[in-house]
């Protein structure tokens, strides 16, 4: 077992003796051998000898009142399976009153605890009467419970904690590296699972203790009827679990494991140390920045309206809002959050040559790069058109125009639009409609359409699941009409669209993305795999609900202002824009599709 020079050294480190005995001594299993039991340095402990087939008397147990010197483990068969190593045999003697056979116990070296504590002090047996034990407990003879209880509850306790701090933990690494945060998922979900185990077995101990010493024979009968059921369990469930995420686990634990010096380099990046340039770097495999720089020219006004309705908690869309009001702060446009106003507060910008951009608020900008000799710049201004004072465009997955982002100029004809844009929702029947894309098919189709052909709104309205494609039918194929100084840009053209369209994905020519509620992402990062491109549109209704927003930090919107702040990138939802047009052109094929179906579906009803 260990020799003196063992316990020399571990004295010489300072661990008291009732440490190093309590957490690393265990007995388990039955063996046939006789021998003398030697713990350390220390006198041999004489356990009472006994014969074979005759009930011993008159048993000693004074030696073993020095509670300390070693563990007596008693149980079933079964639990050698558990022993990765045996050391010396010795001899032990259970005199029963239901068996009269020797035990021999086998002493085993657990250098795994205290992950996996076993207290069972040495005592004298609390059963022991009239020269033998009390048959209601023969399994307790030397083992008394609630020691063991009590310090499984510890341990549970003390696992429970350590939970609840690796959680926290996490909560921080996730905005940091997904592998990371995958692997200390694991260890936390092991530890979680381990300290549940303990409590349970903590629990059936301290009932089984009380149930003895109380004297209830009915409970304790009951309790050690679900022995079986409650301590093998908890035995075997602990290297269980550990096998099934023990990859994870080892890479977490590693001392020399790559992930740690990963999330410095991600928090060094997002820190703004001097050894990254502005220009993207490659911060890890999971995650990169870059740190836009500010537009050099500001002849244009442009500001920015969000419209929301009054009571609305700015909190359902403060990863939009977020990222809106850092771009704002950085290029310098103004932001006007008006709260349920019908769009009044556009009558406040009198000056003929600014713009507005209305957003709704679960818009935000992904991709604020505005390198102006790069043809991906992300600037407002790429989108005017001085000719059209009002600027449309189609969205992707279905027909309609979208109704929650558009491009306005602040002159008469543009003010006019949004006008009479807000006050066609009143004239509408109650119906299934929404109130934003309610109210702009027909009030299109009214603007747009000649006078003698306006009655089809009518019919449009009377089958409402079909009206965007009827109002598309109507209005025609254009996408410009210069009498009214209005434009629609066809799918794929404008700058935003939303964010499930690819499963989370974008490019570097994505500039805006629409569906970021607090409600709909995914705070978690778990493993995200490479998917084909058929997999991309693999997607139903229900999987628009919850989506990874590419974007790992929070944005300091006073660094925004002064053009210091990085974004924070999850490369693992970066595609090429080679990739992402293919991808896009293939869902555009289907959509035609589905819309010739409509049509054909729409003149049956007509």
């Amino acid at each position: 077992m260990f020799s003196p020079h063992i316990a020399e050294t571990l004295d010489m480190l300072g661990i008291p003796p009732i440490v190093y005995r309590t957490f690393f001594v265990e007995l388990i299993g039955f063996r046939r051998h006789r021998s003398s039991l030697n713990v350390l340095d220390h006198p041999p402990l004489q356990l009472p000898a006994c014969s074979k087939r005759k009930r011993s008397t008159n048993l000693s147990w004074t030696n073993f009142q020095r509670k300390y010197d070693i563990l007596l483990y008693n149980r079933e068969i079964s639990d050698l399976a558990k022993s990765f190593g045996c050391a010396t045999q010795y001899q032990i003697c259970e005199n029963r009153m239901d068996q009269e056979e020797d035990q021999y116990l086998l002493i085993f070296c657990q250098y795994t605890a205290p992950l996996v504590p076993h207290f069972y002090f040495a005592i004298a047996p609390v059963n022991w009467i009239g020269d033998s034990y009390y048959g209601w407990d023969n399994t307790t003879g030397f083992i008394y419970r609630s020691i063991t209880g009590t310090y499984y509850a510890i341990y549970a306790v003390a696992g429970i904690a350590m939970n609840i701090v690796a959680y926290r933990r996490l909560q921080k690494l996730s905005l940091i590296s997904t592998t990371l945060y995958k692997q200390q998922r694991f260890l936390s979900l092991y530890t979680l699972a381990s300290a549940t185990c303990h409590m349970i077995f903590s629990t059936h101990q301290l009932i089984w203790s009380y149930s003895f010493l109380s004297g209830n024979s009915p409970m304790l009968a009951t309790v050690r009827y679900a022995k079986p059921f409650v301590q093998d369990f908890t035995t075997f469930i602990d290297p269980i679990v550990l096998i099934i995420v023990s990859k994870q686990v080892r890479s977490a634990m590693r001392k020399d494991s790559p992930l740690p010096q990963r999330a410095k380099r991600v928090l060094t990046a997002i820190s703004g140390s001097e050894e990254f340039s502005q220009e993207k770097r490659t911060i890890n495999s999971d995650s990169y920045s870059l740190t836009p720089i500010p537009r050099a020219s500001k002849d244009v006004d442009i500001s920015i309206i969000i419209v929301l309705t009054e009571g609305t908690p700015l909190k359902n869309y403060e990863t939009a809002l977020n990222s809106i009001q850092c771009y704002t702060k950085l290029h310098s446009y103004p932001l006007h959050l008006i709260s349920d106003a019908k769009y009044k507060e556009c009558e406040k910008h009198n000056d003929e040559n600014s713009w507005l951009l209305m957003l709704d608020a679960d818009i935000a900008v992904i991709n604020p790069n505005t390198y102006a000799t790069s043809p991906n710049y992300r600037l407002i201004e790429k989108y005017i058109d001085p000719d059209y004072h009002i600027t449309l465009f189609d969205r992707f997955f279905n027909f309609e125009v979208v109704a929650g982002s558009y491009l306005v100029k602040n002159s008469q004809l543009g003010r006019a639009f949004v006008q009479g844009f807000a006050d066609y929702e009143f004239k509408l029947p109650n119906s299934i409609h929404g109130s934003d894309n309610g109210a702009l098919h027909p009030y299109l189709v009214d603007l747009l359409v000649p006078e003698n052909n306006r009655h089809l709104n009518t019919i449009c309205a009377s089958v409402w699941n079909e009206s965007k494609v009827c109002a598309r039918l109507i209005i025609g194929d254009r996408t410009r009409f210069p009498d009214h100084k209005l434009r629609i840009l066809p799918k794929g053209k404008a700058w935003m669209r939303d964010l499930w369209l690819l499963r989370g994905r974008w490019a570097d020519d994505d500039f805006m993305l629409h569906a970021i509620k607090e409600k709909t992402l995914r705070k978690s990062r778990p493993q995200i795999e490479n998917i084909s491109d058929r997999q991309v549109f693999q997607w139903r209704p229900y999987e628009k609900i919850q989506r990874h927003f590419p974007l790992l930090n929070k944005l300091n919107v006073t660094k925004c202002e002064l053009g210091e702040e990085r974004w924070v990138y999850d490369s693992r939802l970066k595609l090429s824009n080679e990739q992402k047009a293919k991808l896009l052109n293939y869902m555009e094929s289907k959509i035609l599709k589905r819309r010739l179906e409509t049509i054909g579906k729409l003149a049956r009803r007509l």
